[in-house]
């Protein structure tokens, strides 16, 4: 067990939020992008879901902290090695909390979320998402591969990006700042 994780206690876990919560600059609203009326309320539906149990090895993680967590992760994208460090928590418990939380909040939200259907993929032609295509005459949404690795001459074209951007900035008058 990492010392990090050693170091957490419930006292450390009740004032993890209620520090942002109780704050007036809304500091809750950074980060997990919504106000703490909208947190408590969604709090308050959700944690007999997805509350546990303490044991006698170890004490359970609160339903505010995996609520939190959870929305954290899902309004900034953050890895689950950065959100590691953010609620002391291990990267692989993150793993199991963000999906369990996600379909409890499917669940108590699911007259709030609108489903997305067939006819609303077609936007002029083309989909929601970047890189899919409607074909028209059979019905299907195919999907293109997206490459795993970057373009074997990657770095080629990142230094002659470089070199561009460089070059455009010595003619525009302006000098690079590096």
């Amino acid at each position: 067990m990492l010392t990090i994780h050693r170091n957490r206690t419930r006292q450390f876990m009740d004032n993890l939020l209620s520090d942002l919560v109780e704050e007036p600059s809304g500091e809750l609203d950074n980060c997990v992008r919504m106000s703490s009326s909208d947190f408590e309320y969604i709090l308050q539906k959700i944690s007999p879901i997805i509350a546990k149990k303490d044991t006698y090895w170890r004490e359970a993680i609160p339903p505010k902290i995996r609520l939190a967590l959870t929305l954290r992760f899902l309004a900034t994208g953050d890895s689950y090695r950065s959100l590691h460090y953010h609620f002391k928590i291990s990267s692989t418990l993150i793993s199991r909390i963000i999906p369990e939380v996600c379909l409890a909040l499917n669940q108590v939200l699911k007259d709030m979320i609108k489903a997305v259907l067939t006819a609303d993929y077609d936007r002029n032609g083309e989909l929601i998402h970047v890189g899919m295509r409607v074909n028209h005459e059979e019905n299907l949404l195919p999907l293109k591969s997206v490459p795993r690795r970057a373009p074997i001459n990657a770095t080629q074209i990142r230094s002659n990006f470089m070199n561009y951007i460089h070059q455009s900035r010595l003619c525009s008058g302006r000098a690079y700042d590096a």
